[in-house]
């Protein structure tokens, strides 16, 4: 799997008009390895090949607090809402855990990602240039 997803973000890296990484190629597949060594890891696969994945980490039990570290959908299958489908998992993985709050951080400038938090009812916890967003589940 780690593989798929340095593949499929090393992809992303070159094909988006942003850098939306801003890591080389040896430095993803190390985030890659990352990802699949320490969080949960919520796949689409379509014929064995990877078409998104969402990176959880769910191990503040005290707080209940899990955080997504990654949501990535594959270049060729943008717009099929893939995205939509793996945040919603998500949130119910982490609902059924027990968790109370899901956290990610995003881009304040990316607008897109913007839409895309509040439309699952993300509420803006920091302000910063990377500004945390929050859902209470």
């Amino acid at each position: 799997m780690k593989s798929k997803i340095a593949q499929l973000l090393i992809t992303l890296n070159k094909k988006l008009e942003v850098n939306f990484l801003d890591k080389t190629d040896v430095e993803i597949v190390q985030y890659a390895d990352k990802l699949v060594s320490k969080a949960k890891i919520i796949t689409i696969l379509d014929k064995n090949e990877l078409e998104g994945f969402i990176a959880l980490y769910d191990n503040d039990l005290k707080n209940k607090v899990a955080f997504v570290s990654m949501l990535a959908v594959a270049y060729t299958s943008l717009g099929k809402s893939y995205g939509k489908l793996l945040m919603q998992s998500a949130i119910n993985t982490v609902q059924v855990q027990g968790f109370i709050y899901l956290d990610i951080m995003i881009d304040e400038g990316n607008m897109r990602s913007v839409d895309f938090v509040n439309h699952f009812n993300f509420k803006r916890v920091e302000e910063e240039t990377v500004v945390k967003y929050r859902k209470e589940l």
